[in-house]
């Protein structure tokens, strides 16, 4: 047996705290755009709502107290940002990471890739058959 090749096992370390860096920052600026956007949607909703109910007759207003109305807008508008902030982030990944299998097994052997898109395409069109069949029993 020979001895182990520090220089080698210290090159790998190296890069591996490079990958985890450079992760830390496309983490950083994925959460900061997903932040930004979530802000901006929110943004936009608070104006569309606001616009709507300046159009809103005066008899609506007569039934229901102003602050009830606003406190209402303000909660679903922060609960849809909030979701926005910390789903989308995660959406964009799981589709970067779907997109990049399917090349990569493209990339190693396009039959078997055929095979198995097709045979999960296939296992999700009879899962959905069973559910509907299911509902309809229910």
């Amino acid at each position: 047996m020979k001895g182990i090749d520090f220089e080698k096992v210290i090159s790998i370390a190296v890069f591996m705290v490079c990958l985890y860096v450079i992760s830390a920052i496309f983490s950083f600026f994925t959460s900061f755009i997903m932040a930004t956007t979530a802000n901006k949607l929110a943004k936009k909703l608070r104006t569309n709502i606001s616009v709507k109910i300046n159009k809103l007759p005066l008899k609506y207003f007569d039934r229901h107290s102003f602050g009830d109305i606003l406190s209402r807008v303000t909660n679903d508008v922060d609960t849809i940002g909030i979701s926005v902030s910390q789903n989308l982030g995660s959406f964009v990944s799981a589709i970067a990471l779907l997109l990049s299998c399917v090349v990569m097994m493209f990339y190693t052997n396009w039959i078997l890739a055929i095979t198995a898109i097709l045979t999960s395409l296939l296992g999700f069109s009879f899962m959905f058959f069973i559910l509907r069949k299911i509902t309809e029993i229910l």
